[in-house]
């Protein structure tokens, strides 16, 4: 016996039923992706690394295909056998859990966008110098090391400059918590006390002033005027990468606001819905450079630091 063709589902209802059907499909499926994107965003992105958070939320969506192979498996077999109203409830459930499915692989396609530059890395031929002076103050200089750069050198060395890191100089005084904290929300006039006790005379190499803080900026660069001061935590295991991101500022290169780049950027001039991928990509570290930052970074040191 040759079996019927079943109809879709905004043809087997009046326009009443379908209506009401699709406000609530939107409302769970609204639910279950901002849910999904929140576990995504605050928990699956602090407790792994690189593209693994990606994968593990992949788990969602295939928990979701599952689920609707089973129900239309189990519950199409007894289809038939169903009153009206329950068929109408089972379409219902098998309709939300479609959309769920394809909004969740369209937010996975979304990150696996985010990670891939889509654009050749920049290329710099003339190998080039830069200088950088570390300062510390007396009570946090030892959380001073040489490695905690090597990141920096590295990802500059892809583009053929060398970053010179200087032995770090203390500062004859101390810094306590509150002091730190306007330093970091921009106070120019701290701001301005911190680099007059560096060596400022030195327009050629940059100063690197290294801090203890506990809050969620890890950098700051080409503040209040200083075009050539840095300031980074030292408290911090991503150190050497957020350095590289802030010797970018200094050196002029345009932030990215979404993408898989040394400069993705999170602030007042990116999209407001930036916290999506700020962390994800921030947690990879990355190093790429297009052509564009490149050549400027390029420009601005031999312009202003050789």
């Amino acid at each position: 016996m040759k079996k019927t063709k079943e109809n879709p589902f905004h043809k087997k209802y009046p326009l009443s039923k379908i209506i009401y059907a699709y406000l609530i499909i939107i409302f769970y499926t609204l639910v279950v992706s901002i849910a999904s994107i929140w576990t995504f965003t605050f928990t699956l992105v602090p407790l792994f690394r690189g593209l693994t958070p990606v994968l593990v939320f992949l788990i969602i969506p295939l928990f979701y295909i599952l689920a609707y192979v089973y129900i239309n498996k189990k519950g199409g077999i007894n289809y038939d056998r169903l009153n009206d109203s329950q068929k109408y409830r089972f379409d219902l459930v098998k309709q939300i859990i479609i959309y769920i499915i394809i909004m969740l692989l369209l937010f996975f396609v979304f990150l696996i966008y985010l990670y891939f530059p889509m654009q050749k890395q920049g290329i710099n031929m003339g190998p080039l110098n830069l200088t950088i002076q570390p300062y510390t103050f007396e009570n946090q200089s030892y959380l001073y090391s040489t490695e905690n750069f090597t990141k920096t050198e590295y990802i500059y060395s892809k583009y053929n400059l060398t970053v010179s890191i200087l032995d770090p100089i203390e500062f004859n005084r101390t810094i306590d918590e509150n002091y730190t904290r306007l330093i970091f929300a921009q106070n120019c006039t701290s701001v301005e006390e911190v680099f007059n006790l560096t060596n400022y005379s030195d327009t050629k190499t940059i100063k690197l002033v290294l801090l203890e803080f506990n809050g969620s900026v890890k950098g700051m660069a080409h503040i209040c005027g200083k075009g050539n001061l840095a300031i980074v935590t030292l408290n911090d295991s991503m150190s050497g990468w957020v350095l590289a991101h802030e010797l970018g500022h200094v050196l002029g290169a345009e932030k990215e606001c979404w993408r898989f780049n040394l400069m993705k950027e999170y602030s007042k001039e990116c999209s407001e819905a930036n916290w999506i991928s700020h962390n994800f990509i921030r947690e990879m570290q990355p190093d790429f450079l297009n052509q564009k930052q490149v050549d400027i970074i390029v420009g601005s040191t031999k312009s202003r630091f050789s």
